[in-house]
C-alpha cells in the first residue's frame, strides 16, 4: 500500500518519529536499528526496545560516520533475537542485499526500513556545521522536493555521495520516499498492505 505519513507543523522529523514509535508500540517490530542523536549531538546507529526514546532518532540528520548495514548483519546473526526493524539509507540498503549473498546477514527476521537518502557528509564537516549554526532542515527538505541535491553553501557532500547514482531503494518492506514530495504536508511511504491496517493507514 502506498499512503502518506501526515505532517503536523511542518515537522517533518516529528512525524517521521511519530511513525516509527507506532511500529514499536503496535509490536509490529520489537526492536528498531536507526541513527540515534547522542546527547553530544552525534549520530550513531542504535538499537532501540522504547518507544519513549525514539525523540532522540534522527534518519533524517545528513551524516554518515559508518555504513549501519554492517550493524544490521551483527543484529540479524545474533542469538536469540526478535523482529528487528533497520531503517537505513538506499547505500546502506545495498550494501546489506550484499551481506546477505556473503552470509554475513540474514534478512529472515528483520523489517527492512528504506529512507530516500539526501545526501550526507563525513562526520567532522557534520560537527562544523553544528558548530557554525547547524543544518537547515527546510533547504534540506526542499531538495527533496525538487530532486536537486545539493550540498549546503560552504561545505561538500561525501565523496561516496557526489557520485551516487541511486540515492532511493526499490525492495524493502518499507520505503519512505522523499523525493518529489513535499515534507511539509506528508510523507509519502509504501509498507505492507497488513502492516498498514495495523498503524490505521489508508491508502493515498
Amino acid at each position: 500500500m502506498r499512503t502518506v505519513i501526515p505532517v503536523e507543523n511542518n515537522d517533518t522529523l516529528a512525524a517521521l518519529r511519530g511513525f516509527l514509535t507506532q511500529l514499536l508500540e503496535e509490536q509490529i517490530v520489537d526492536a528498531l536499528l536507526l541513527p540515534m542523536e547522542t546527547p553530544a549531538g552525534t549520530i550513531t546507529p542504535a538499537l532501540v526496545v522504547d518507544p519513549n526514546l525514539l525523540d532522540a532518532a534522527n534518519p533524517l540528520a545528513p551524516v554518515m560516520g559508518l555504513n549501519a548495514a554492517r550493524v544490521a548483519g551483527h543484529v540479524s546473526a545474533r542469538e536469540p533475537r526478535g523482529r528487528v526493524g533497520v531503517a537505513l539509507r538506499s547505500c546502506e540498503m545495498r550494501a546489506l542485499v550484499e551481506l546477505v549473498k556473503l552470509q554475513q546477514a540474514s534478512l529472515d527476521d528483520l523489517v527492512t526500513i528504506s529512507i530516500d537518502c539526501l545526501g550526507t557528509y563525513d562526520v567532522s564537516v557534520y560537527t562544523e556545521m553544528r558548530s557554525n549554526g547547524g543544518v537547515d532542515m527546510a533547504a534540506l527538505l526542499a531538495t527533496a522536493h525538487s530532486g536537486e541535491l545539493a550540498p549546503m553553501e560552504g561545505y561538500a557532500f561525501r565523496d561516496a555521495c557526489q557520485m551516487c547514482e541511486k540515492p532511493h531503494f526499490d525492495g524493502a518492506d518499507v520505503t519512505v520516499e522523499l523525493f518529489g514530495a513535499d515534507l511539509t504536508a506528508g510523507i509519502p511511504v509504501s509498507l505492507p498492505d497488513e502492516m498498514a491496517t495495523t498503524l490505521g493507514m489508508e491508502p493515498a
